[in-house]
């Protein structure tokens, strides 16, 4: 083989495998026939919302909070006290429950709420704590829970009356 043989012959094979490259580089990626990637984390899959069309929701498969009473009535108490109550409640969905977050309206009313998963059936407490400070008369506070659930917020509320002393 010449000089000029070899280097065309090295240039076709250089070619040739650049286009066999280029082919298989572009295989069919359709992503409609991809499944989505399951999350690896247990919260980020048990906190979805799988509204869509592909995809309609699933009330077979859900979380549901029931509270053993929505609301309390915690009486008279002055300024200077703390009210303190603990609501409890039920899981009776037949997925796990995770509560993302419980709000008061103001400052002065904070909750306590279990971190994890809550199994079906299984119980938990909400702990919410008043401090009236400068809040006086007639109180009406709601708290907001936000978990995975349908509707994903539930309200629980507490009442009562704040003396000066």
């Amino acid at each position: 083989m010449s000089y000029y043989n070899k280097s065309t012959y090295t240039i076709k094979v250089f070619y040739f495998g650049l286009a066999f490259l280029f082919l298989w580089s572009c295989k069919n990626n359709n992503s409609a026939d991809q499944s989505k990637p399951k999350s690896t984390n247990p919260y980020v899959d048990a906190i979805q919302n799988s509204s869509t069309a592909d995809n309609p929701n699933d009330s077979s498969h859900v979380a549901k909070i029931h509270l053993l009473e929505n609301d309390f009535n915690f009486g008279t108490i002055k300024k200077t006290d703390t009210f303190r109550h603990n609501f409890k409640f039920v899981n009776t969905g037949n997925a796990r429950l995770l509560i993302s977050t419980v709000n008061g309206t103001c400052g002065c009313t904070t909750a306590e709420f279990p971190k994890g998963f809550i199994l079906p059936q299984d119980t938990g407490i909400i702990k919410v704590t008043f401090i009236p400070d400068n809040k006086l008369g007639d109180q009406d506070k709601p708290i907001t829970i936000t978990a995975n659930t349908k509707p994903n917020t539930t309200i629980i509320q507490f009442k009562g009356k704040v003396l000066p002393k």
